[in-house]
């Protein structure tokens, strides 16, 4: 985190590039482990063909064919999952604990298929929401996830309930339309490792409640200090305070942010457990690199130091927030060998500050130093001239 005090601003944060070790992601286990292959056991009037478990007997219309896994989920999390084959067939899957027949009141926590494209999610045969369409090739899920029932499609949650669970679950279901199927059956069992941290579905955030003030002020470093914290269960993740009501204008908040890797790939494809987010300040709210940069605006060349590139990427960011393309052309990146009397008038120079504290082109004629960036501990980082 850097600093910077320029007149007749006070010292003022900045944040050039926030990485934050949340320790929650690719390493872990969680639940989009993949599911293994179902073998079906306990099979009445149905038929299995390779990924395929069809009702071939029985009634047409009746709760009176069905099988369940083998595979069970023992303990903790895991997940059941399967794709539709077709809209016109009438039958339920789930989750289920034991086995006492294929009636669908007998699967806890399933997935009603009505036969004509419509969805909804039944729990030991009670209906509780999750209104849904559907077609074939959809896939459905569901899922324990830290205590919770999530019952989603195509990836996105339906559903969420607080649930009282029995072990072992397994994948149950009851075919009620004679030629009904259910496809590509797959079952996880998850042991959670405690590590903290979990990938979330899309929807699911609708279903926990925002952390109210006292609540956040009771986890974030105490009197309004800055520095690490750690979020509450069930994130236990770790997060850095970086401002507070000293460092903007007034008290209020002048982060800006400028972007972030995507959500569900910023990492976990890569096993990383780090996430970047770009961050900058509003300088109509006291943020003091945008004063900064705005008095290097108007320059007919910006000469960095190439042993300062985080400026680089938030001039880039300060010119795209401002609609300036032209001010990414005018930018010069420059070697120690650079010689800064070679630079035209008007413009203006970043570069190192040295053990010293001065700025390694100090006593260069016609140049001002305008201001200089500190880190956090107050040591100079680099200082900013104009010519």
């Amino acid at each position: 985190m850097r600093h910077a005090h320029t007149a007749p601003l006070n010292r003022l944060s900045l944040t050039l590039m926030l990485m934050c070790a949340l320790g929650a992601y690719g390493p872990h286990t969680h639940v989009d482990a993949a599911g293994t292959a179902v073998t079906w056991i306990h099979q009445v009037n149905v038929t299995v063909s390779g990924d395929v478990l069809q009702k071939t007997g029985g009634c047409d219309g009746c709760d009176d064919a069905g099988a369940i896994s083998e595979q069970q989920i023992a303990s903790g999390d895991g997940y059941v999952e399967f794709s539709i084959g077709e809209t016109h067939k009438l039958f339920v899957a789930g989750l289920g604990f034991g086995d006492s027949g294929t009636g669908y009141s007998d699967i806890e926590f399933g997935f009603r298929f009505n036969g004509a494209g419509g969805a909804d999610v039944l729990e030991s045969g009670t209906y509780a929401g999750g209104d849904t369409a559907y077609m074939a090739g959809d896939t459905f899920r569901v899922a324990v996830v830290n205590g919770k029932v999530q019952y989603s499609r195509n990836g996105v949650v339906l559903l969420e309930r607080a649930k009282s669970l029995q072990y072992p679950l397994v994948f149950d279901t009851s075919l009620l339309s004679v030629g009904a199927t259910v496809r590509q059956a797959t079952l996880a069992s998850v042991v959670p490792n405690g590590s903290g941290g979990f990938l979330e579905k899309a929807g699911v955030q609708t279903y926990r409640p925002r952390l109210t003030a006292t609540q956040i002020a009771a986890f974030l470093p105490p009197t309004g200090a800055k520095g690490r914290f750690t979020f509450p269960a069930p994130y236990n993740t770790q997060g850095v305070r970086l401002t507070n009501a000293a460092d903007c204008a007034g008290g209020q908040d002048c982060l800006w942010y400028v972007g972030y890797s995507y959500w569900r790939n910023m990492n976990n494809h890569v096993g990383s457990d780090t996430i970047y987010i770009l961050l900058g300040f509003d300088r109509n709210r006291g943020g003091a690199m945008e004063a900064v940069l705005a008095r290097a605006d108007d320059a007919s060349a910006i000469y960095v130091s190439d042993t300062i590139p985080m400026v680089k990427y938030f001039w880039q960011f300060y010119a795209i927030k401002h609609g300036r393309p032209d001010l990414i052309d005018r930018v010069v990146y420059f070697d120690r060998g650079f010689n800064p009397e070679t630079a035209p008038a008007g413009s203006v120079l970043m570069t190192e500050i040295d053990a010293s504290g001065r700025g390694v082109v100090e006593g260069v004629d016609a140049l001002t130093r305008i201001a200089v960036i500190d880190e956090a501990d107050g040591k100079p980082a680099f200082a900013v001239y104009r010519k």
